[in-house]
């Protein structure tokens, strides 16, 4: 009895439901069997739902990346205090803050504070600050980029391990469904022995040799080895069956031990499995409607590239820092490669713009400006920085050498996978007149067997042929399926 399990969304991508869609009831029909094995095996292959829970995780980290590279806005009150004494001369001092930073704009940030005391008699405000803080050369913007570009490539290669899972369980798929024709043709092929033996042992007897003769024990005893070979070789196609049913949801049993369910093996088995698979025209992949650069390897490639360019770029800061105290100026600072080197100029106010005590102390300042300067060498950093470059070259190499493989690559499965398909092809056109003619031949033969022309073992030995003339085209129409997800896993189509 069939297993009940849901559906993933992503089954509708594969090539089988492709066929489902046929306008032609009959063609559905003709593959209904071969549709339910494959969904149930879908179904139940574990690493496709982790890739389906992996590819829903990264969608999550994306957000994540998208939040803490976009716009951060920070409010805090600060420590509260509250001072009493016995006189009741109670005090409070807060000091609430607020930032903003923005990677996108240049690494933009802002961020104020403004110190705050209340006592009974008076409120005041000291010390507050304003400062802006902005980069006119930074990496931050190409770095806050990568950051989202690296979690958005995380999700679309989940997503991507998702369906090339799913052509992979696919194609595992027909694998297995080939290696279970192929068992079926150990049986045929056990039974044209036996038909073979069978029939000399009649040649022998009409000969006129007797049944105790040597000759006779002797084919008698081969023709007994064949029918037991028939056997074991049915109970091995009617395992794997029954194996095979199971990872697609499905049981297969057998009727029983008895001598005459064991010679229905084979008929029990092949029945199972489908008798038909898709490999018309329209089912056929043709390997150069997938564009170049979605090769996965040169697209992989490309992106290492792309990725590694915009990673390199980021190490560049040059920033430009304004500041509002009881001033107002501002300030360059720059840092390359260990040495950093800073200047501003400032202008003060004449007074406290943040104070809010009535105090006559602060009523005169000093109004003259002032400039700032700073120089600084860090000798590790240096030469750091120097390997770092030297490395980088190095990347960038790799990188072009990476891609300049991937060419090769693809050109090499280009001829690969175009020699396959015309094999398979030639191959499809062959066993198909061979089957033609091996069913003349045992509709022929059936005749002439009732007609007394041709014994029974001639008549079942053309139908045996004709059986397995049969099972090389399926096998080989599954090759063609085969082919087809091999092909579409060299490509990323998204």
């Amino acid at each position: 009895m069939k297993k009940v399990f849901l559906l993933f969304p992503i089954l509708c991508l594969f090539s089988i439901f492709a066929v489902a869609q046929e306008t032609d009831e009959g063609e559905v029909l003709k593959y209904e069997r071969l549709n339910e094995l494959l969904s149930g095996w879908l179904e139940n292959d574990l690493k496709l739902q982790k890739y389906v829970i992996t590819a829903d995780s990264k969608a999550l980290n994306l957000d994540s990346a998208k939040i803490k590279n976009g716009l951060s806005v920070k409010l805090s009150t600060g420590d509260m205090t509250i001072t009493t004494d016995l006189a009741d001369n109670r005090k409070i001092t807060v000091s609430p803050s607020v930032s903003i930073d923005l990677p996108e704009a240049n690494d933009l940030s802002i961020s104020a504070n403004a110190p705050i005391t209340i006592t009974k008699d008076e409120k005041s405000l000291t010390n507050g600050s304003i400062s802006a803080t902005v980069g006119i050369i930074s990496g931050a913007k190409k770095q806050a980029k990568v950051n989202v570009m690296e979690a958005e490539r995380e999700l679309l290669e989940a997503q991507r391990n998702v369906k090339s899972q799913a052509l992979t369980a696919e194609k595992e798929f027909y694998s297995k469904l080939k290696s279970l024709f192929n068992y079926a043709l150990d049986v045929i092929n056990a039974r044209a022995s036996f038909y073979d033996d069978s029939l000399d042992l009649k040649v022998l007897e009409a000969q006129g040799y007797s049944k105790t003769s040597a000759p006779y024990k002797q084919k008698k005893l081969k023709a007994q080895s064949d029918f037991r070979t028939i056997m074991e070789k049915s109970l091995v196609f009617a395992r794997e069956t029954q194996i095979f049913a199971k990872k697609c949801g499905f049981e297969f049993e057998r009727d029983s031990d008895s001598d005459k369910a064991l010679q229905k093996l084979y008929e029990n088995s092949i029945n199972f499995l489908p008798s038909q698979v898709p490999a018309e025209k329209e089912n056929e992949v043709n390997i150069f409607n997938f564009p170049k650069e979605k090769y996965t390897v040169i697209e992989e490639a490309e992106w290492a590239k792309k990725i590694g360019e915009l990673k390199r770029e980021a190490n560049y800061k040059l920033n430009s820092t304004q500041s509002h105290y009881d001033d107002l100026g501002a300030k360059l600072t720059w840092n390359w490669n260990g040495i950093s080197a800073g200047g501003g100029m400032y202008f003060p106010l004449g007074t406290n713009l943040f104070d809010l005590s009535s105090s006559a102390a602060n009523a005169q300042k000093n109004d003259s400006p002032y400039f700032q300067f700073s120089l600084g060498f860090n000798l590790s950093d240096w030469r750091l920085a120097k390997i770092t470059e030297k490395q980088e070259i190095l990347d960038a190499k790799l990188e072009d050498n990476a891609l300049l493989s991937a060419e090769d690559s693809y050109e090499t499965d280009i001829l690969s996978k175009v020699s396959t398909f015309h094999d398979i092809k030639w191959n499809q056109k062959s066993y198909k007149d061979e089957y033609e003619t091996y069913v003349q031949l045992a509709d022929d033969m059936e005749k002439w067997y009732k007609q007394g022309i041709v014994t029974e073992n001639d008549w079942l030995d053309a139908v045996n042929n004709r059986e397995k003339a049969r099972i090389n085209i399926l096998i080989n129409d599954i090759n063609l399926l085969i082919y087809n997800d091999e092909t579409k896993l060299l490509f990323h189509e998204d």
